[in-house]
């Protein structure tokens, strides 16, 4: 991760332009990714949008787990500093496709997880990913809080 990026509210002008200009590009593509999930959602059936995104890509080299879970750890946080300025209403399907997409094209595994949670009268939902059986982005106890009912993806 780049040294000085802080995970804030409020990201300056200036923080942005010190980042490397793969974090930048990373930024950029993250927000057209954002774009057309939202346009997906509106417009497609879900089974046909899941198609499209977890569609066969070029190979990638398979990547040990330390190198899988380095990469995450850079990708997860310009993630969540673009979720920070969403423009529409943000879920957590929608970090998730979006985090998903961005994995998948820079050779990463991940797998999209849906999770219900029920407590008295209460019935509750979560997406998340997951990568090797870990939560990626999430603290560990979302698989446990929300016993997956949906799975789908996991090759890069």
């Amino acid at each position: 991760m780049p040294s000085g990026f802080e995970m804030t509210s409020s990201w300056p002008i200036r923080k942005l332009l010190t980042l490397p200009l793969e974090s930048k590009l990373t930024l950029l593509e993250l927000a057209v990714i954002a774009l057309g999930i939202e346009l997906g959602l509106r417009a497609l059936p879900f089974k046909r949008l899941l198609s499209l995104l977890l569609r066969p890509r070029a190979h990638h080299a398979v990547l040990p787990p330390e190198e899988v879970a380095r990469r995450s750890a850079e990708l997860v946080p310009l993630a969540q500093a673009v979720f920070r300025r969403y423009p529409f209403n943000l879920t957590c399907l929608k970090q998730s496709l979006i985090l998903l997409v961005l994995c998948r094209r820079h050779g990463l595994p991940a797998e999209l997880r849906i999770g219900v949670s029920k407590s008295a009268d209460t019935l509750s939902a979560h997406a998340w990913l997951s990568q090797a059986d870990r939560p990626l982005g999430e603290p560990s106890e979302v698989s446990r809080d929300f016993p997956t009912v949906f799975s789908f993806g996991a090759s890069a």
